[in-house]
C-alpha cells in the first residue's frame, strides 16, 4: 500500500506523483478514473503520510493516457486538484 510505503522512504523523497486508480492491474485505468478520489489508493492517508512527515517538496499529479482532450485533461486535473487540496485542508496543511 503507498500510504504504508511512504513514511519509509519520505526522507529521500525529492518530488511525488500522485494518481489514483482501481485494483493493482498493470495499467491505471482510463483516464477519468484516475482522478483522485475515484480509486482504491487510501489518498487521505497518503497526503497524511507526507504531513506527518513534514514532506515540503513538490506534488505532481498525473493524468496518464494519450487518449484525452486537453479538456478532458484540464477536468481530471481540477478534481484531483480539489480532491487534494481537500485531503490537505482537512490534515491543517493548508
Amino acid at each position: 500500500n503507498p500510504e504504508l510505503a511512504l513514511p519509509q522512504v519520505l526522507a529521500r523523497t525529492r518530488h511525488i506523483h500522485i494518481r489514483d486508480c482501481r485494483g493493482r492491474g498493470p495499467s491505471p485505468g482510463e483516464p477519468p478514473l484516475q482522478a483522485c478520489g475515484r480509486g482504491d489508493i487510501d489518498l487521505f492517508a497518503y497526503c497524511k503520510a507526507m504531513v506527518d512527515g513534514e514532506y515540503d517538496g513538490p506534488v505532481d499529479l498525473e493524468i496518464i493516457g494519450p487518449e484525452q482532450s486537453f479538456a478532458q485533461a484540464v477536468v481530471i486535473a481540477a478534481e484531483s486538484y480539489g480532491y487534494i487540496n481537500a485531503c490537505l485542508k482537512q490534515l491543517n496543511a493548508r
